[in-house]
């Protein structure tokens, strides 16, 4: 039965996300959704942009469900994106308290309270785009299933992502090509008067 459950679950997470329109709508949806399977005290997605350093932050869920930090920016640097994440590899800490090094990140999340977290990369086009992260409270509180349902979530957020962002981007150059056309119309018919 939970296993039922888990499938209907992850149905309507799939739904929500290709409902949504944009990159953040749909990191929304996703964030809302998943936070009913794996019990998390916090929840993001972000997305890198390695060529200008930087992680944008596409949406953050907090304990109340509130969602905050749409569009802020991080250096790469501050986020620490270790190389096993950069190889496509889920990175779980299963306490924070006893990291040797811990990065920036490591110390803002132990900074709210959270003592384990996964990062359950975004992978599109061969390549990792971004993240979805989940935070816990206790210690080993990311059970192995809900690696595995973090993992399901991640594959189809990438790429529903992926998608928008090539929508968007195509939507943008028929504008401009639409705007060149009625530039080069206006041209002529000043010529021909």
């Amino acid at each position: 039965q939970r296993y039922v459950e888990r499938l209907k679950a992850l149905h309507e997470i799939d739904r929500a996300i290709l409902a949504a329109q944009s990159p953040e709508e749909i990191a929304q949806a996703a964030l809302h959704r998943i936070r009913h399977l794996v019990p998390c005290q916090l929840a993001s997605v972000a997305l890198f942009d390695m060529d200008a350093l930087e992680v944008t932050l596409l949406a953050a869920q907090t304990p109340d469900d509130t969602l905050v930090g749409t569009g802020t920016r991080f250096s790469l640097d501050a986020f620490g994106i270790p190389e096993a994440l950069r190889k496509g590899e889920m990175q779980v800490v299963r306490d924070t308290q006893v990291l040797a090094e811990p990065l920036p990140f490591d110390l803002a999340l132990r900074g709210e309270g959270t003592r384990c977290y996964a990062r359950v990369p975004l992978m599109a086009r061969g390549g990792v785009i971004g993240a979805l992260n989940l935070g816990a409270e206790t210690p080993g509180g990311l059970t192995q299933e809900h690696l595995d349902i973090a993992r399901e979530v991640a594959d189809q957020l990438a790429i529903a992502i992926q998608q928008a962002r090539l929508y968007m981007e195509v939507q943008r150059h028929a504008a401009e090509l639409e705007q060149k056309v009625e530039e080069r119309t206006r041209e002529l018919q000043a010529a021909n008067d």
